[in-house]
C-alpha cells in the first residue's frame, strides 16, 4: 500500500512538473532580464547592469538551442530542466541585487558578470560544449575569487570550497576537451565517462552540505548573519554549477542519441538522479526572501538534507551488481522519501 500510495505521489509529481513546464515554456517568450530587474528595482527606468545583455543571450541561446537544435526526446528532458533551473536562478540572483547587504549584492553581481561570458552557448548541444569550454575555466576563477572574499567571514570554509570547485572545473574541462575530439574524430564513437564530472559535483555539494551543517550547529555562539549570508552565496555557486553540469549532460546524451551510440543504464539513472536533485536544489533557493534570518536557515537545512538523499541514491546506482540500472521509480521513490524541505 505504501509503495502505491508513492507511486501516487510521483504520479501526481510528474503532472504537476508536466503543468508547469507548459506554462514555463509561455512564460519564457517573454524571458526578460530587463524587465526582471525593473520589477525588483521600481525607481529605475532602464536596467543599468553591464551583464544584463549577455545574460539575456546566454538564456535565450540555450533555450533555443533545446527547443529547435536537440533531437534526443531524453536529452530534450533533462535540457529543459536546466533551461528552466536557469531562468529561476537568473531571476533570483537578480531579486537578490535589490538586497541591502553588500556581501550578497557584490557577490551575486560578480556571479551575474560570469554567467554573461556565456552568451555564445547556442544552436546545438556540441557547439554549445565547445563554447562553455572556452569560459569554463575563468568562470571557475572568478566563483573562486568569489568564494575567496567571503574569508573574513567563515574562514578556512571557503578554502574547503574552493579546492573542491577547483578540481570539479578541472575535471569538467578535461571531460569536455575529450568529447569534443571525440565528436570530431570519431563521431562520438569512444566511451564516455561522465560519471567522473557527476563525482566531483557530488564531492563538492557534500563539502557545500558540510559547510552548511557547521553553521547550522554552531554551538558556542550563534552565527551572526554576515556567516549565514557567506554559505548562502556558496550554495548559490554551487547551484550554477548543479546546472552546468546538468545542461552539458543533456548535450552530451543529445550528441550520442544522435550518433546511436550506447548509453549505460548507470549513466541514464545517474543522470535521472541528479536531474530531480537540481530541481529541488533551485526550490530551496528559490524560496529565499526578504528578511533573510528565517529562510537562509531553511536554505542551509535543505541542502543538508537533499545531499544526504544524493548520496544514497548515487551510492546505490553505482553499488548495484552487474551494472544494473535503478528504474525511475526507484529513484523517484527514493527522492521522495528522502526530500523533506517543507
Amino acid at each position: 500500500m505504501k509503495f502505491l500510495q508513492l507511486l501516487l505521489v510521483f504520479g501526481l509529481f510528474c503532472k504537476a512538473i508536466d503543468a508547469e513546464q507548459i506554462e514555463q515554456i509561455e512564460e519564457n517568450v517573454s524571458f526578460s532580464v530587463s524587465a526582471i530587474w525593473l520589477r525588483y528595482h521600481k525607481k529605475e527606468c532602464t536596467c543599468p547592469a553591464p551583464w544584463a545583455e549577455g545574460v539575456q543571450e546566454y538564456y535565450v541561446g540555450v533555450k533555443d538551442a533545446v527547443k529547435d537544435g536537440f533531437k534526443s526526446e531524453k536529452a530534450i528532458e533533462i535540457g529543459n530542466c536546466a533551461v528552466k533551473s536557469l531562468g529561476e536562478f537568473i531571476e533570483k540572483l537578480i531579486y537578490f541585487t535589490g538586497s541591502n547587504s553588500t556581501i550578497v549584492t557584490t557577490s551575486v553581481t560578480s556571479i551575474l558578470n560570469s554567467l554573461s561570458t556565456c552568451r555564445k552557448l547556442n544552436e546545438s548541444g556540441l557547439k554549445i560544449i565547445i563554447e562553455f569550454d572556452k569560459v569554463l575555466l575563468p568562470l571557475i576563477d572568478n566563483f573562486n575569487r568569489v568564494a575567496t572574499s567571503l574569508s573574513p567571514q567563515i574562514g578556512d570554509l571557503a578554502c574547503s570550497f574552493t579546492d573542491d570547485l577547483s578540481d570539479l572545473g578541472r575535471e569538467f574541462s578535461k571531460f569536455q576537451k575529450g568529447f569534443i575530439r571525440n565528436c570530431q574524430l570519431f563521431q562520438c564513437k569512444k566511451k564516455v565517462d561522465y560519471e567522473c564530472v557527476l563525482k566531483k559535483l557530488q564531492k563538492l555539494f557534500n563539502t557545500v552540505a558540510s559547510i552548511n551543517e557547521n553553521v547550522l550547529n554552531k554551538c558556542s555562539c550563534k552565527a551572526s548573519q554576515a556567516e549565514h549570508e557567506s554559505v548562502m552565496i556558496l550554495d548559490l555557486l554551487y547551484s550554477f554549477m548543479a546546472i552546468a553540469v546538468t545542461g552539458i549532460n543533456s548535450c552530451v546524451l543529445d550528441e550520442l542519441y544522435a550518433e546511436e551510440c550506447p548509453v549505460s543504464k548507470n549513466f541514464k539513472s545517474v543522470s535521472l538522479t541528479f536531474e530531480y536533485t537540481l530541481v529541488q536544489v533551485i526550490q530551496a533557493v528559490c524560496a529565499i526572501t526578504y528578511p533573510f534570518e528565517n529562510t537562509i536557515q531553511q536554505l542551509l537545512t535543505a541542502f543538508v538534507n537533499i545531499s544526504q538523499t544524493l548520496n544514497e541514491a548515487v551510492k546505490a546506482i553505482f553499488g548495484l551488481v552487474q551494472g544494473v540500472g535503478l528504474t525511475v521509480e526507484k529513484i523517484t521513490t527514493n527522492l521522495l522519501q528522502g526530500l523533506q524541505l517543507g
